[in-house]
């Protein structure tokens, strides 16, 4: 379960400040698929960025498995986001100098893997999204849907149990677009890993079982899917039968 509790944001000082979060409050459950849309400036990567542990807000709670990740050190904060999250970003941020192997390793190395686990870990990573048989190429010779499946890779490689995502299509076609989605949709409900999505993209956002509407950095709306109400109360009732 995660939990955000009464986050607010703030840029700048008095008489310039911007709030960009205002007393933000929702819940997201285990292996959920969550989009927050919004207009541009209306919070939704400030809220992203302190989700992830990449920003932290003036005040507010960010509860992730009992945990408030707000009130760890920087070293745990570390840790977190190496080892329990994967992010992935609009713009890729794949090093294009580097093969598509040496890209996915860089994040065991910096979860510090067990080397005797790299190799392993990185091709299966990498045979997630098709990319297995492009190990040796370098990124840059990788067309615009491979990128975004190249740093999905590096996202997955530590097997994260959130995974975040800054409008991943948002640089893409409409087809390579739907095949990132599925992609990412797949990966969510085959692992039951949390997704978690900024978009501008309605349709896309359609496709969760939560979504968070945000304006002027306050939460205006957040509609669960009936189906996915459904789906999680079967599944908490089987989970209170096994107890």
């Amino acid at each position: 379960m995660i939990r955000i509790n009464n986050v607010t944001k703030i840029y700048g000082k008095s008489p310039n400040s911007f709030v960009a979060l205002n007393d933000v409050t929702f819940h997201i459950h285990p292996g959920a698929s969550v989009a927050i849309i919004g207009k541009s400036g209306s919070g939704k990567s400030s809220l992203l960025n302190i989700m992830s542990g990449l920003d932290r807000p003036q005040s507010g709670e960010v509860i992730i498995d009992n945990r408030d990740i707000l009130a760890m050190k920087q070293d745990e904060i570390d840790r977190f986001r190496a080892n329990d999250i994967g992010f992935i970003f609009q713009s890729f941020y794949v090093d294009m100098r580097d093969t598509c192997y040496q890209n996915v390793a860089l994040v065991c190395e910096i979860a510090n893997m067990p080397y005797s686990q790299h190799r392993r870990s990185i091709m299966r990573a990498l045979e997630e999204v098709d990319l297995a048989d492009k190990s040796k190429l370098r990124a840059a010779d990788l067309s615009g849907g491979e990128k975004q499946r190249l740093a999905i890779a590096r996202a997955i490689v530590n097997r994260p149990k959130i995974l975040f995502a800054d409008e991943p299509t948002g640089n893409l076609d409409s087809e390579t677009g739907r095949l990132i989605e599925d992609l990412l949709f797949r990966y969510n409900k085959e692992k039951g890993v949390t997704l978690i999505i900024v978009t501008h993209d309605i349709d896309l956002a359609r496709r969760c079982d939560l979504m968070v509407r945000i304006h002027d950095g306050k939460i205006m709306s957040s509609t669960e899917k009936e189906s996915s109400i459904r789906s999680r109360k079967k599944k908490e009732a089987k989970e209170r039968r096994r107890r």
